[in-house]
Formats: structure tokens, sequence, C-alpha cells
């Protein structure tokens, strides 16, 4: 598993948020006086308080055996996981250099990280001796604590007792020393409190600002490191007078990471280090809300909507998830224990379902895995009495990472495609501002660098050199490289969602992409969606003098150009995407990587490009999937227009889509004829047989079409579907204030199916609404 962290620049603070505070002493002192009386009200010591005290443990033990489904196929792991582990020689201590090699540089291999595996077996081996009280389990578990206390450092140089490889071992042996103090001789219990005293200072030290992390409120490395200085704190608040400064000082980072956290759930370090980060959030919540008040802080929107986040980052097939950012396209942790907690936390049937319904064991677990502790989890975290509720949301915008994704079904063999706005310069972040990619079948066709090797001085300095690397520089990701240049690196650059609108056919995007470049004036990418049929790609740029833009596709190697100029990419023996540039821009060439430092393996994708030069630029491209089974029609695909504005064309079999807009979102003019017609920014309307199909509509105030219209004070986004029975579905983006007329032979309701009294003056709140036929007018 590769897990990334700042190597370099931490004397300098480069991954420091100067807007920030670091806790104080102070605080913590001030916290701690107000806080530490009710404490030890809770505690009695040498009886068991993490997670389970003496009361609740056996219901909950109970609940693990009983477990059916899934939770049985994880028992059943986890009792041979445990097998191999107690048969496993005791770690013994191995200097950084001893690790050296190919893919691991003496900067990584001082951290130590092998030392998390020794921490996590702990965890879980505390966790089946109590389930099972087998006496194997307990001798081993004392073994192997005594021997982590042991090991010379737990990371070194800046990285000693302070980081990931101190929070493992801190947070397995607090759960040992709270659950099993038993096992341990006086001896033992002196030494380990010894240790303990000497060692886990140094962590705080980190929180203090030692390090990187202490203000680093939305990094793994601070949720991680803190937790385990909560959990000791908590675990040894009886044992040794500093304890409760641990304790109190973690309660105050928490408050912080909460809050500033992401709302929508998500994490700006993707998705592999999300498990990472939120495995130990919730490991600290529910560590020590037996005694402190921490489970206020899943009142947070961040932790209500982080299943949400998972949910919709899945790849068709749920095996994988989104690449963004320093990413491996899978959780690093789990994610089963994460999505049980979630579940029965918030009552969530979609988290249950996913936890169910994953097609794998938890990630990182097993008698060769280095993440063990998720196995615990898992187990003791699923509530079967969640129901379980598969996911019908087809399309996902998270308005603070600022990622779209759309599919087309939640079917093994459906479709994925995602689009990444956001800021450039964040933790683990690419400049990769509007790009795209498209996975079918749990298979990347369009795809992104994602995590290269990230052993060699620089890959963490956000300041210069990391963007030398080709895995995190433009040129390695699907968007727009302009003059042969990196995107924008200071801390404004990237790009914005400008709206997003969703309805059960279709879905429109527009993204300002403006700042993510150097010498722009406008660079804006729209995406349409006509589900199981296309993907639109809609590109206008205009420079401040002539510029050259390329359209990057970066394609797994086996891609193929065809004669005809599309870019074709299998997923299996007749599953395809078949990507096209129309319009006048030049067919798809190779292109080889210009960055000082190539980092990802050869064979892990290409790049192909489509260069055009001008002062104003347009691309349009379209993706069109193919399952299983479906055969190949070529389709008519025309691009006209001026510079101000274009009109696509695209023509089936039975339909004809037409597409105008504006190359300034923020320009709006007459579009359409007497059938549909709008004052608009961009207007879609599908033809056929005869008939109006989907509408879409960006930036409107007055539309006209063959049963209603309306009249806007405020821009209105809309899709307008039409249905089997006549009627047409309405889906608002945003607050329609104005007038509305309706055929006299229609009716508008609601999602709750009420009939709403339209007229002059009228406001519609975003949502879904429906135009029906009236009894009369049939």
């Amino acid at each position: 598993m590769i897990l990334g962290v700042c190597l370099a620049g931490i004397a300098s603070g480069w991954c420091a948020d100067g807007n920030a505070g670091l806790i104080t002493p102070e605080e913590v002192a001030v916290y701690r006086a107000q806080h530490e009386k009710d404490w030890l009200a809770k505690t009695s010591p040498g009886q068991p308080r993490l997670f389970y005290d003496k009361d609740s443990w056996p219901a909950a033990a109970e609940r693990v055996r009983q477990l059916g489904g899934a939770g049985a196929k994880w028992r059943k792991f986890a009792d041979e996981t445990a097998q191999a582990i107690i048969k496993q020689p005791l770690p013994v201590y191995r200097p950084p250099e001893a690790f050296v090699r190919e893919g691991n540089s003496i900067l990584e291999a001082r951290e130590e990280l092998w030392q998390r595996a020794v921490g996590n077996n702990i965890a879980f081996l505390a966790f089946m001796a109590r389930l099972d009280d087998r006496p194997e389990y307990r001798s081993y578990l004392r073994e192997l604590v005594l021997a982590a206390l042991k090991l010379d450092s737990w990371g070194s140089g800046i990285w000693r007792d302070c980081d990931l490889a101190a929070a493992h071992i801190l947070r397995g042996v607090a759960m040992a020393w709270d659950w099993h103090r038993d096992i341990f001789s006086e001896q033992d219990q002196a030494f380990i409190r010894e240790t303990i005293a000497r060692r886990t200072p140094t962590m705080l030290g980190g929180l203090y600002g030692k390090i990187f992390w202490g203000r680093e409120y939305r990094a793994n490395h601070n949720h991680i490191s803190v937790a385990a200085l909560g959990l000791t704190g908590l675990a040894f608040l009886n044992d040794l007078p500093q304890a409760g400064d641990w304790l109190a000082a973690s309660m105050l980072d928490y408050e912080r990471v909460v809050a500033d956290m992401n709302p929508d759930g998500s994490s700006e370090e993707g998705l592999g280090y999300a498990s990472y980060g939120m495995n130990f959030i919730l490991q600290f919540i529910e560590g020590t809300r037996t005694v402190t008040d921490s489970a206020k802080f899943y009142d947070s929107p961040f932790l209500q909507h982080a299943a949400n986040y998972r949910i919709g980052s899945s790849t068709p097939g749920l095996e994988g998830v989104l690449l963004w950012g320093d990413a491996t396209g899978k959780d690093y942790y789990g994610p089963q224990q994460i999505l049980c907690r979630l579940a029965a936390q918030y009552d969530d049937g979609g988290a249950q379902f996913l936890a169910e319904s994953l097609p794998f064991l938890p990630r990182g677990a097993g008698p060769e895995g280095n993440a063990n502790d998720v196995l615990a989890f898992a187990l003791l975290w699923n509530h079967p009495a969640v129901k379980a509720r598969a996911p019908q949301q087809l399309d996902y915008r998270y308005k603070d990472w600022e990622v779209l994704t759309t599919r087309n079904s939640w079917k093994n063999d459906a479709y994925l495609f995602t689009l990444k706005a956001g800021l450039n310069n964040l933790h683990h972040s690419h400049l990769d501002a509007g790009a795209i990619a498209f996975n079918l079948g749990g298979s990347w066709l369009l795809t992104a660098p994602g995590y290269g090797d990230h052993g060699a001085p620089g890959f963490w300095d956000r300041e210069g050199k990391r963007w030398t690397f080709f895995s995190n520089a433009t040129e390695s990701h699907s968007t727009l490289l302009i003059n042969g240049k990196n995107q924008r690196s200071d801390r404004e650059a990237g790009a914005s969602v400008l709206s997003m609108v969703s309805a059960p056919q279709s879905m429109f995007a527009s993204v300002d992409m403006t700042r993510a470049y150097e010498g722009v004036k406008r660079v804006v990418r729209r995406v349409i969606h006509q589900r199981n049929e296309y993907l639109l790609v809609l590109d206008d740029l205009e420079g401040e003098k002539s510029l050259r833009a390329e359209w990057l596709a970066q394609v797994p190697p086996r891609a193929m150009v065809q004669d005809d100029g599309d870019v074709v990419v299998t997923a299996n023996s007749t599953a395809s995407m078949r990507l096209r540039l129309f319009g006048g821009a030049p067919g798809f060439t190779d292109r080889a990587p210009t960055v000082e430092h190539f980092n990802l393996p050869a064979a892990k994708l290409k790049t192909l490009a489509s260069a055009q030069e001008g002062r104003q630029v347009r691309f349009a491209a379209l993706i069109r999937p193919f399952t299983a089974g479906s055969t190949y029609e070529p389709w008519k695909t025309e691009l006209a227009g001026d510079a101000g504005k274009s009109t696509v064309t695209i023509e089936g079999s039975g339909w004809v889509d037409t597409v105008e807009s504006f190359a300034d979102p923020g320009t709006t003019g007459q579009m359409g004829d007497k059938d549909v017609g709008a004052n608009a920014n961009v207007l879609l309307v599908r033809r056929q047989t005869g008939a109006i199909g989907t509408v879409i509509l960006a930036g409107a105030r007055e539309y006209s079409g063959p049963t209603w219209g309306f009249t806007s004070q405020t821009p209105v986004d809309m899709i307008e579907e039409s249905a089997a029975d006549g009627s047409r579905s309405i889906r608002l983006a945003h607050e329609l204030k104005g007038s509305i007329r309706i055929n006299a032979s229609f009716e508008l309701l609601d999602e709750k199916g009420r009939i709403l009294d339209v007229g002059k003056s009228v406001t519609l709140n975003s949502g879904a609404y429906i135009l029906r036929k009236t009894t009369s007018g049939e």
C-alpha cells in the first residue's frame, strides 16, 4: 500500500496553513481544569473505559457473535487472521537504512511506517482476546505490547515519537492496557507506565506545533496522531498525572477538526486518505465517548455527510473509488468499519448497503495485512438492525471538494464520469483543475495518474518542485494544457463549479477554469450527459493574446486511434468507450511527457493530445459508452458558430440534439426557434419522431416551450424531460422567481403531488416538479 506524507520542507512549514491557530498549553490547562473532575468521576482505576466499559461490553460482544451475512464472513476472517498473527515472530527494531530499496527512499524509511502494522495488530488482538478470551491471544498480546514499547524509536528524525508510527503503537498499547491490564505483571505495568510517560509528551509537542500537522486540522496526520494521543490520555487517566493534558489537547484539536473539515463530508486529500483519517476520527469519538462529550462531534455536517461522500465516489461494481489527487483508486483502510459506524449513528441505509455489498474483505486486513484494526472495528460497529438501502441517486456534486460524478445506473456494468474542480494546491492535490475521467464496469478508460513514486526529494514541496513530477503536473490529467505549461499552483488557483442540474435521464454542469491558468481571459468547460447514450464536453477558451491549447486524454496504453479519428478503449472483450473530437480540432496523437521527473510506471497510462492555436479556441468532445453486447452505430456530429456562440448538433437513430451556448457563461441571449425558445446561456433541445424530448437550460431568464414557459428575475438552470404518459418532468437547480405560463391542458405539481397555483407572480424552489395532462385535456 502506498501512503505518502510530507517528507520535505517541514522546517519551513510549507504545508502549514497560516490562518489556522495552534493549540497552546494554556488552552489545554484551562480545558483540563474545566473537565477533568467529570472525567475522573466516570472512571475507576484499573477498569476499562475505551469504547466500552464493563457494563456495555457484553451486549457488544454478543452482537458480534450473532452477526450473519457479511459480518459472519468478517468474523471468520478475523479468526483466521488472529491465528496467523500469533505465529509471527515478534518485531525487533531495524534502522531506517535497512529498509531502503527501490521505491522506498531513506526519506520514506525514516518514518518507520512498518511499525503501523505492529500497533494495528496490538489493537486487533486486544479485541480478539476480549471477545474470545483465549490464553494464546492474551499471551501473544502481552509479548507484542512489550516488544513494541522496546523499539528504539517510533519514527526517526523529525518523525520520532510524534507521527504515524507512534500513533499506531500508542493507540494499540492504550487498548491493551485498558482492556487487558491483568495480563501484565507489576514489573510489566511499571515499564509500560514509564515508557508511555516518557514518549507520549513528544506527540503532545507535535500538537503544539513541533511538527507540521499541529495546525493542519484537515490533514490525516493530525486526525491519526491526535486520536492516538487522546485514547492514550483516557486509558492512562488514573495512572499518569500528565494524561489529562493529552486528553484535553485532543478534545480541543478535534473541535477544530470537525469545524474545519468540508461540510459536504469530503476530504481534500482524496478517498484513500479519507479512509485513513476517518478510521481514526471515529475511533477517537467512540473510544472516548464513554467519559467525554466527544459524541457531540457527530452533530457536524462533515460527519453527517461522510458516508454520502464515499457512496457517490464508488466506481461501478463497487471495487474502487475516484482517482483524484494522490490516490490508488482504492480505500486504504476498510472502509466497512467506517460505513458501519456512520450507518448506525445516522440510521443510514445507504452506508449499511455499501458496507455489506463491497466485493472485498476490509482492505488492509488479513494475516499479511498492515491494518487489522479495521477488521476489529468492522465487527464491533456492524449493526444489522440498520436496514440496508441500495443507492438511487445518479449524480453527486460535492460543493466543498468541488468534484462531480454522474453515472447511468448502479449496475456492475454501468459507467461513471467524474470532473475535478476545486483548488489546485492542497494536501495531496494535483494541478488538475477541470480534469475528467471515465470508468466503465470498474475499468478506468479515461483515467488519472493517481499516486506516483513519491520518495524523491522535492515531491512534497508544494511551493515549487512538487509540480515538476509527472503524476502531479497538469500534463498527466485529462484537462486543458495551455502553452505547454502547468496550471497555476498558487493558493487561489483552481476551478469553480458554476452550475449543475440533475434529472433522471440527463445531467448538465458548467465549470469555470479561468483561475487555473496564466494569460487567459476565460476558460469554461461544460458537460452534458444523456444517460446510456453520450457525454458531451464543450470547452471555450479566450486568451489575453494568441495561445496554444491542448485537449489531453489520459488513456490506458491499449487505447487505439481509429482511422476516423475516434479513440477506442476496451474495458473487456466487448465493452468499450469511444472518444471523438469534432468541429475542426486535429486528431489525437501521442504526447510524450515534458516535465523534469517522470514518476509513473510506463504501463500505467499514455497521453493523447489535440492542439489548436488562436486567441479564442473551442473544443467539442463526445464520449460514447458501449456496454457488453452493444454495437457501434455511427452518428453525425457538427460544431458551428462564431467566437461568441456555438451550436453543436448530434444526430442518432431517431433523434437529434441541438446545443446552443455562449462562450462567456455570463452572457445570455435569444436561442432556439418557434417551437422551443429561450433567453439563456445554454439551450439543449432533443427532437425525436416529431416531438420535443429533453430540454436543458442554463442561465435562463425566459423560456417558451410547447407546454409551458416562464420569465424569471433570477437565472434558471433546468432540465425538462418527457415521459411515456405525455407528462413532463422538471428539475430546477435554483429558485425560479417570476411568472409562469402553462398550457390549459396541463397542470403543475410539486414532488409531493400537490397541484400548484401559478400565474404572474410565483416562486418555485429548487427541486422536482411534474407537468401533468389534466383530465379535461385528454
